[in-house]
């Protein structure tokens, strides 16, 4: 299912992989474009996307190779209400509308963003410098 589009793309996610510094293995390659993909998944559903094209892939290497992408801000993670980990493929600061069947969308709002992250600028909570704000926006 994701090998074309792997194989249409694969110096474009090479490229992309590769510019924060990590190795665009086969593994990351199949993991990125799925995520590319579904746009926002959790693991299980990153995995289940991987295995149609890589079936001995296993869920502790692509939670491996998600948390690696986080680290190096290739992509972002979201907690939902229901407490299950979502994986983003936008990594740039952007809030969440959450709908009631659970389904996330990016709102990209540049003045919003302007305006939280002046807000929060040089402030701590007990004591701790705030890094990153996440906004969800929930609607019926």
């Amino acid at each position: 299912m994701y090998l074309n589009d792997l194989e249409k793309y694969k110096m474009e996610i090479i490229e992309k992989i590769r510019s924060t510094g990590i190795k665009a293995t086969t593994q990351r390659r199949a993991v990125y474009c799925a995520l590319s993909a579904l746009g926002h998944a959790s693991a299980d559903e990153v995995a289940v996307a991987v295995r149609s094209d890589y079936p001995a892939i296993t869920v502790a290497t692509i939670y491996r190779v998600l948390d690696s992408f986080c680290e190096v801000g290739l992509i972002s993670k979201l907690s939902t209400p229901s407490g299950k980990m979502q994986y983003d493929i936008t990594a740039h600061d952007h809030a969440h509308i959450i709908d009631k069947s659970g389904t996330i969308s990016d709102y990209d709002d540049d003045v919003l963003n302007e305006m939280i992250s002046n807000y929060f600028e040089g402030k701590t909570v007990n004591g701790a410098k705030i890094n990153s704000v996440k906004v969800q926006l929930f609607i019926a």
